[in-house]
């Protein structure tokens, strides 16, 4: 019969601990302790502090699961702090798109309230040749797409906008 010797933590007494032994009692201060047993190789092994501990025999941890069980564990620990990484990520993107898609249209809306008093017909001067530039006097104008039409409709938006080919000054057409 082979024996071991296990330290009290407490009192850091060395006690005696015979094959088989189902309890040790430290002899100094009473208390009684158990043989903790791996669940994969049923080893018993004398562990006195509080805690985690690790089978001597098979490396098993005390958490009750299989060791292949823990592995996938922490692979899934591993790609959920990947996707919360990636997420985070993600997120920091779409939201300087939207922060950027709305000043876009708070832009494109003001330029639109500025522009409803710069409508070509309003301002133009009327001459025999048609409407000419308030700014130039110049009659030759070039139809232009309104920059939201070119964001949100593309080749298929209206050209909404006029532009004096002399001086280069915009207008709302109509």
């Amino acid at each position: 019969m082979s024996t071991t010797s296990v330290t009290c933590p407490k009192d850091k007494t060395a006690m005696p601990a015979p094959a088989g032994a189902t309890s040790l009692k430290c002899p100094t201060c009473n208390k009684v302790y158990k043989p903790k047993v791996c669940s994969e190789c049923q080893n018993r092994m004398w562990i006195t502090g509080a805690g985690k501990w690790v089978c001597s025999k098979c490396q098993h941890n005390n958490s009750g699961l299989p060791r292949s069980a823990i592995i996938t564990r922490w692979i899934l620990g591993l790609w959920v702090a990947a996707a919360v990484v990636i997420g985070a990520a993600v997120s920091v993107v779409a939201a300087v798109l939207f922060v950027a898609i709305t000043i876009g249209l708070l832009i494109g809306v003001a330029k639109a309230i500025a522009d409803r008093g710069n409508r070509i017909s309003q301002v133009g001067v009327k001459s025999a040749g048609g409407l000419a530039c308030p700014k130039c006097g110049g009659t030759n104008f070039t139809a232009k797409r309104s920059a939201g039409g070119k964001v949100g409709l593309g080749l298929l938006a209206p050209k909404t906008r006029v532009r004096c080919v002399t001086c280069g000054a915009n207008f709302t057409r109509g």
